[in-house]
């Protein structure tokens, strides 16, 4: 047993240093495109630079900052975030010479708070340089991850330990000591709260101490984060309040102000930024809370099992209702964390390929042994207790600090899970815009012209022209072919290509971002070839934006979106109802009351997906 109990000790503790080391990865930031495209070559200067977001934007810590070749801050009025479009940002550069521009942002989520950075590049005239780098980086500070892993720990200790007590079973004679955690708890709370706030301030601003005080002011009251700190603060000392009247008195004061508390935290999350979020929050939350109460309860069990170690028959029965309770809450964690992981990750490969799917994957790798541990307690441990077996109150007190480890390595996984992007949007970003290529063909002067331009979408493309006599006899003796292009719906003036052979099939090419706005374009060829006249060609492109890939944007539905809220509120209200009825709900028992939640969430995912289907 001790060996297995080393085990599983030493197995998440291991898994937890992976989930660590898993938080140098970078993930895409949430920009969905920008004016100019990303290494886009112009004839002149646009008259705005803006770029667009998958969520709106906090206008105070949000900022586009523009530097010229030599890295030099370019003086330009601010940037702004359009009133009608709180998802878009733009920035008025003025009159640009020629050379290489990037374009630095920074952008902080009026949705769930979370900061983003990103950089891209676009050259305006026939600057040559190398290569054209782009970037969208975001990286996930361990400190972060960290934060939002203690939070929850503590919200465990505070929310969980008191819960024991109304949920489980209220021992008097340890009345003090169960106190002591759920205090810890609320301390906790406070100092992790406090913490917060200088490391989201680092997060969003580079400002100097006097000017980060004014930052201070903006980020409490200019931004959903600060308001809902606020209101976190606020309830975190009406807690304190309630806790120092006598517990029984108060308990059901304190768990009402601790559940809106850890509302205050989903209302910050990811699901607070997709669609439907009332229904998304709400399964947020129920799967937080059914989190922080079964790990505080593990917590409180091993506070009151060293005492009891010699009440064997105390401790079986323990053992039997928290098992009890402790089903309820497993099976909500399981509902709503299928539902929330497929509206967060969508494909198996988004969870294998991200970093917010392995993470996902690691808290359940923990979750698995979790749940095996606790069914050695619900069916083995708790009968050799009633067999009055005194080894196994030593056994089960190990199994209870091997569940506690195991909790601690998927509080870590959360805390990666909180920090990092989606992985549906990730994943999505990184794919490829569907084949769009334009192929046309001319015959002029007795030369056949095909002319393809790939992949057909406003930015990068591949330019070629394929060239054949009228006997289908490949043409490689161009010495010069030049396409000019002009748009025909703006004026931003004319760029030239040069292809050159590639194939002995008559085949030339050149790459080229020259086709970087969208509207009718004039693709006008020259061909020269020994001893004959040019060969000229007009073609016309219709250039498009390349749409952005499905799952990109979360705040559009996935599709069987309305079907899968159906199908957890359904088995939601079945948990809800099959546990109050179970333990009596109509006599308003303790343990009957916990159902109520479940079953009113439930009741919102069915309504939600009625409304959608």
């Amino acid at each position: 047993m001790r060996r297995a109990l080393s085990f599983l000790a030493i197995f998440s503790f291991s898994i937890s240093t992976l989930v660590l080391n898993m938080l140098s990865v970078s993930a895409h930031a949430n920009l969905i495109r920008s004016e100019p495209a990303p290494n886009a070559t112009l004839d002149r200067a646009r008259k705005a630079i803006t770029l667009y977001f998958t969520e709106p934007l906090e206008p105070q810590f949000s900022g586009i900052i523009l530097r010229d070749s030599a890295g030099n801050t370019v003086n330009t009025p601010p940037s702004t975030i359009d009133p009608d479009n709180p998802q878009s940002m733009s920035l008025i550069p003025g009159d640009l010479p020629e050379g290489l521009y990037t374009v630095s942002w920074r952008s902080l989520s009026a949705a769930d708070g979370h900061q983003s950075s990103g950089s891209f590049a676009f050259v305006i005239g026939t600057v040559q340089v190398a290569a054209l780098a782009s970037a969208a980086l975001e990286t996930i500070p361990p400190i972060g991850a960290i934060l939002r892993a203690a939070d929850l720990l503590s919200l465990s200790l505070l929310l969980g330990c008191l819960a024991f007590m109304l949920f489980v079973s209220r021992v008097p004679d340890l009345d003090q000591r169960l106190r002591r955690f759920i205090w810890l708890g609320w301390l906790l709370v406070g100092v992790v709260s406090f913490l917060l706030i200088p490391y989201q301030l680092n997060q969003v601003t580079d400002a100097s101490f006097p000017e980060s005080l004014n930052a201070l002011g903006a980020l409490l009251t200019d931004t959903r984060f600060g308001i809902l700190w606020l209101a976190r603060m606020m309830l975190w000392l009406l807690i304190g309040v309630a806790l120092r009247r006598r517990l029984p008195a108060s308990a059901w004061i304190v768990f009402a102000l601790s559940a809106a508390l850890l509302m205050t935290r989903s209302l910050n999350s990811h699901s607070s930024a997709m669609h439907d979020p009332l229904a998304m929050v709400l399964g947020d939350w129920l799967h937080l809370l059914a989190t922080v109460l079964w790990i505080g309860g593990l917590v409180q069990f091993v506070n009151v099992a060293a005492p009891m170690r010699r009440d064997l028959s105390g401790l079986a029965t323990l053992v039997g209702r928290f098992s009890n309770y402790a089903r309820v809450l497993v099976a909500s964690i399981s509902i709503t964390g299928l539902y929330l992981a497929w509206m967060h990750v969508g494909t198996v490969e988004a969870l294998l390929t991200t970093l917010y799917g392995r993470a996902l994957l690691v808290k359940t790798i923990l979750f698995v042994p979790l749940l095996g541990v606790a069914a050695v307690n619900l069916f083995i441990t708790r009968r050799r207790l009633q067999q009055e077996r005194a080894i196994w109150s030593g056994r089960f007190r190990g199994l209870l600090g091997a569940e506690i480890a195991l909790a601690v390595g998927i509080l870590a996984a959360v805390g990666v899970l909180t920090s990092a992007n989606p992985a549906r949007s990730v994943y999505a970003s990184r794919q490829s815009p569907p084949d769009n290529t334009i192929a046309q063909f001319q015959e002029v002067d007795g030369i056949h012209i095909h002319f393809d331009v790939s992949p057909g979408w406003v930015g990068q493309n591949t330019f070629y022209v394929t060239l054949y006599d009228d006997d289908a006899v490949p043409l490689n003796d161009a010495t010069l072919i030049r396409v000019r292009l002009d748009n025909q719906t703006r004026s931003i003036g004319q760029s030239e290509l040069r292809p050159t052979l590639i194939s002995e099939d008559g085949e030339y090419a050149a790459e080229g971002a020259n086709l970087s706005t969208s509207g009718t374009w004039r693709a006008r060829l020259t061909i020269a070839r020994p001893n004959q006249f040019d060969v000229l060609a007009d073609f016309t492109l219709d250039m498009q934006l390349a749409p952005i890939p499905e799952g990109v944007d979360m705040r559009l539905p996935l599709t069987g979106h309305a079907l899968a809220e159906l199908l957890t509120g359904l088995v939601l209200l079945a948990l809800g109802g099959f546990a109050g009825v179970s333990v009596k709900f109509w006599r308003f028992s303790a343990l009957g009351l916990l159902s109520t939640p479940i079953v009113l969430v439930g009741m919102v995912f069915i309504m939600s997906g009625a409304a959608h289907a």
